[in-house]
């Protein structure tokens, strides 16, 4: 079984135990790394590429530090998906969240409860690659 490589970045050091915790506790997801900043998020998803990224909104919506990644050619963190993660629900949240190249956002209110099926989602491979759909 293929295992989805996840990095965690979240300002919140218990928050981050939490998620791993969460994830460690699923057969197909592994977590690469955690990261308390964006630049350490960045440096991690360049030497340990992960599938999916799962950010705290207040990390990927500081207008400074987007401000910074703003210079790259492309994003960051390369090809991996990435999932915000923030304290409410509201949908002006997950417009900002895709605003600045979420695939997804989740409220932390029924985070537990939803966390892991969004990053099997995310982390899926697009049809055309996947052996079930690929020409023969």
């Amino acid at each position: 079984m293929r295992r989805a490589k996840v990095l965690i970045a979240d300002d919140y050091w218990l928050f981050r135990q939490m998620l791993r915790a969460l994830l460690e506790a699923e057969d197909d997801f592994q977590v690469t790394g955690e990261a308390a900043n964006l630049q350490e998020a960045v440096h991690l998803a360049r030497y340990y590429p992960p599938d999916v990224i799962v950010m705290g909104l207040r990390m990927l919506a500081s207008r400074q530090e987007v401000a910074k990644l703003s210079r790259w050619p492309v994003a960051p963190w390369g090809a991996a998906r990435l999932v915000a993660v923030g304290d409410t629900d509201l949908p002006e949240y997950a417009d900002l969240a895709r605003r600045q190249g979420a695939a997804s956002y989740l409220g932390r209110e029924g985070l537990a409860a939803t966390l892991v099926h969004t990053l099997r989602e995310v982390s899926r491979p697009p049809l055309s690659e996947q052996p079930e759909f690929a020409e023969g």
